[in-house]
Order: structure tokens, then sequence, then C-alpha cells
């Protein structure tokens, strides 16, 4: 609506606003104390150390291998909405806004609905999750209706937030107090950057086979990973507690 109806320059004030209330939020967060173990060596030594524990630990290398494949070929497709936006809608500016309300809509319903599960439960979920915010990107890009656009939206944007959020959860419950922030900065590392790379590697693809070919060739990789990482998730699941 913002877009449409008053100048670009609100929205980024508005921004501004409620980046500022939500740091002041964060600032009123009281934190139980706790002792903190002194680090050892230097800085390179310390990320070194983050990435061998990774490769180590067989259920965290797993999960952070979906979340690389998942916002490389999934959660990428939301960076693409601009031009999806296009095929939907009569005008673009009201498309990337519904789709990007939809998906967003999905995420908080997502967010509000996480319950307390076992960690096999929660890694084999993050499949599940990826597998289905694929088909929905799938549906995504083919349909030329709306009310269908609104739908596959709304569903990948619920899929992504509840795989992001049940990664970083997994993660942050499984590694060490003395790895854990060296863990987390590089789980943040893949939930970042996957969907960059992901987006120009189908941008890329778009522009030689189209988007719906590009995205349904992603969405099928997707698949295929899933697939084959199911059975080894499987075996790690029940060895967790």
């Amino acid at each position: 609506v913002m877009i449409l109806h008053a100048d670009i320059v609100w929205i980024f004030i508005l921004n501004v606003i409620v980046t500022l209330l939500f740091v002041a939020v964060l600032g009123r967060i009281r934190l139980f104390p706790r002792e903190e173990a002194p680090a050892t060596g230097n800085f390179w030594r310390q990320m070194r150390d983050g990435f061998a524990y990774v490769a180590r630990a067989r259920a965290i290398r797993l999960i952070m291998v979906l979340m690389l494949f998942g916002g490389s070929l999934v959660r990428a497709v939301q960076e693409l909405v601009p031009a999806i936006a296009v095929q939907s809608f009569s005008t673009s500016a009201t498309g990337i806004a519904v789709l990007s309300s939809a998906a967003a809509a999905g995420a908080i319903a997502s967010g509000l609905s996480m319950r307390q599960t076992e960690p096999g439960r929660l890694m084999l979920g993050v499949i599940v999750q990826w597998a289905v915010g694929a088909v929905s990107a799938v549906a995504l890009v083919l349909t030329a209706q709306a009310w269908v656009a609104v739908a596959a939206s709304t569903v990948l944007g619920f899929t992504v937030a509840r795989s992001v959020i049940s990664t970083q959860t997994f993660v942050q419950l499984a590694a060490p107090d003395t790895l854990r922030g060296r863990v987390l900065a590089l789980h943040g590392l893949i939930t970042r950057a996957s969907p960059a790379l992901g987006a120009l590697v189908i941008g890329f693809g778009a522009d030689r086979i189209g988007l719906p070919g590009s995205v349904t060739a992603a969405a099928l990789a997707m698949l295929a990973v899933a697939l084959v990482l199911t059975p080894s998730a499987r075996r790690v699941a029940r060895g967790l507690r």
C-alpha cells in the first residue's frame, strides 16, 4: 500500500523506526548470569575449531547441508518475487506487495505454530518442509492465477521459515557451549549466502530456459537432495536424544 500511495522514502523511514524499536526491545532482555570460559588461541584457530567441529558432528553437518541446498534451491525463489509477480498480477507493484505479504503471513503462522519436539523429528521435519517448499515454488511460477500464486507464496513462506527456525534451533541445542557461537556463525553465513547464490544461478538459468523452467529444475534438484539424504537423516535421528 505504501509503495502505491506514498513516497517510497517513507518506507525506509518506517523501517528505521521499527528497527530501532526492535533494538530497544532486545536491550530490555535480561539473561541469566553464567560463567564464561576464557577463549584459547587466536581468532583464526578458534574459527578453524568451529569448522572442524561441524565437519565432525554428523547431525549438525547433515542439517547444515540441508540448509545450504534448501536456501539455494527453495528460499532463493523468494528473491525472484519481482519477476514472478509479473506473471500473475496486472500491476507488478501490487503483485510484489501481495506475494511478499503472503509469504510474511506464512512465516508468522509458522513461527506461532512452532512447538517443542524431539531432535530427531526436528531434523526429519526440515527435510519435509524443504520438499513441500520446493513444490510450492513450482506452483508459484507456473500459475497465472493470482489466488493460486498467493496460496503458493503463503506455503513457501511457511515452509522456509519453519525450516530455518528448526535448523537454527537444532544447531543451537546440539552445539557445545564453548563452540555454539562459532557454529551459529557458520549457520548464519549459510542462511544468508545460500539464497543469494541460488537466486544468481536460478536467474542465470531463467535467461536461457525461462523462469518456470529454471525454478522447476531447482525444485526437482531439492526433491532429489531430500530423497538422497532422508536415509542418513533417519539413521542420525534414531541416535539423537
